[in-house]
């Protein structure tokens, strides 16, 4: 995979240098960005605006032939968040190590000291002790030497973003100098810096003990950080070893556990927890039948790796899995607009927003509702229709259960993927199987 690795105040690209053959030796091509006016100490950057160093990232990621992987460090989390705005449908996933996601209308930090055209490295006396953690004395004088003034612009100019799509990008977030417990209580106290972070609808928060500079202290570490974060397709989690359990179904892996007590079911839950690294999004429906264990289907590397590790548990509990239980079930309503309709279910339900015709459960508890244009033709009859997304192992067994509890085939112009049924009184429902690539 193509990685665009963007450095914060002070570093140029060479500042990636003990993280980058760790992902090159993994099979991935690396991208570190220079930004403008950080080519030498004694660059002209004075006509250097933070819009330069945003089309500075868009480039590298234009020069990429298929998707990538963003990341960002500390200021360059902001840098990163206008890049992944200006190319939404490139970047399958962005990482902000020790960084935050900017908003949108203002500068992206303040508080900064300039000196003619540029904000030098403050000395480091005036940087916490938390900041400086691990930082030997090979590695500061490192650090020192490499330290380039930064654009006084980067600072001041305003940040202006356009693409709510970036929102539903895959989002992780390295806590290095705080850990992902203080990071969260600051998003639940709406601190400014963090304010942001509530509207990504897939937020991982993974710890990574040390100073603001990983990239310098624990490369080792961030780079399997990293590795962790590419994005994996569903054939290609599904087919990893140890992952037989797991099936796709709608927008997440599920795996379904029978249980022969609560307290069975607790223990596995709880387990699953300590496994979870710093609040990974793994959704547990338990039950006195069983247990559901989900995970997002825009899954991560290191998703697989954690769903493994919970079949484990689970094994060694004495429990085995029983694919056949898990489904997705969405409602789909037709509409002439679906932009007018929307924000009423919205409010209806307590949902929240998913694109432009979609919303959605922000606990993923209840079907997600997509709004689907119509035809004029139809006047003011109500259109709507149940999707079910079942194993793909179970998908023709299920049509076939219908039809002979009285459904009909309405159309079968899509199978396997998909095939539309009708009841008696023509209530029409898609029957999906997941696709594995």
């Amino acid at each position: 995979m193509d990685i665009v690795l963007v450095p914060g105040l002070w570093l140029d690209g060479s500042s990636w240098s003990r993280v980058l053959p760790l992902l090159q030796a993994a099979g991935h091509r690396t991208h570190p960005v220079t930004l403008p006016g950080m080519q030498a100490k004694d660059a002209d950057r004075s006509q250097v605006t933070l819009s330069d160093c945003v089309t500075a990232v868009t480039a590298a990621i234009d020069s990429c032939d298929d998707s990538v992987l963003l990341v960002g460090h500390s200021l360059g989390s902001a840098i990163a968040t206008a890049a992944l705005d200006a190319r939404t449908e490139k970047v399958a996933g962005v990482i902000m190590v020790g960084g935050f996601p900017a908003a949108s209308g203002g500068p992206i930090a303040d508080g900064f000291a300039v000196e003619g055209d540029g904000i030098p490295l403050p000395a480091l006396t005036e940087f916490d002790d938390a900041d400086l953690r691990d930082m030997d004395q090979a590695i500061t004088a490192d650090f020192v030497a490499r330290a380039i003034p930064s654009p006084a612009r980067l600072t001041t100019d305003p940040l202006e973003l356009t693409d709510d799509g970036r929102y539903w990008t895959p989002l992780t977030a390295v806590c290095t100098e705080y850990d992902a417990a203080t990071l969260r209580g600051w998003i639940a106290d709406d601190a400014a810096p963090v304010a942001e972070f509530p509207r990504y609808a897939e937020v991982g928060y993974v710890d990574l003990p040390t100073g603001h500079w990983p990239q310098f202290t624990k490369p080792d570490e961030l780079a399997a950080i990293i590795l962790g974060a590419i994005p994996v397709s569903v054939g290609d989690f599904l087919r990893a070893d140890g992952l037989a359990d797991w099936r796709s179904v709608g927008d997440r892996f599920d795996s379904h556990f029978p249980l022969p007590s609560l307290t069975t079911g607790a223990e596995l839950a709880r387990q699953i927890a300590q496994l979870a690294p710093g609040g990974t999004r793994v959704d547990v429906d338990l039950r006195v039948e069983g247990i559901t264990v989900s995970i997002p289907s825009w899954g991560y590397a290191r998703d697989v790796d954690l769903a493994r590790q919970i079949s484990t548990a689970a094994y060694d509990l004495g429990l085995s899995a029983d694919p056949s239980k898990v489904q997705y079930v969405g409602l789909r309503i037709g509409a002439h607009v679906p932009a007018d309709v929307l924000p009423f279910w919205q409010a209806v339900l307590g949902y929240r927003a998913k694109g432009e015709e979609d919303v959605v459960d922000p606990l993923r508890r209840l079907p997600d509702v997509q709004f689907m244009p119509t035809s004029d033709d139809l006047g003011d009859q109500m259109q709507f229709h149940l999707d079910v997304v079942v194993p793909h192992e179970q998908a023709e067994a299920r049509v076939q259960a219908a039809l002979a509890a009285g459904g009909r085939l309405v159309t079968d112009e899509f199978a396997p993927r998909w095939w539309t049924l009708a009841d008696a009184e023509g209530n029409v429902v898609d029957i999906a199987r997941a696709v594995l690539d």
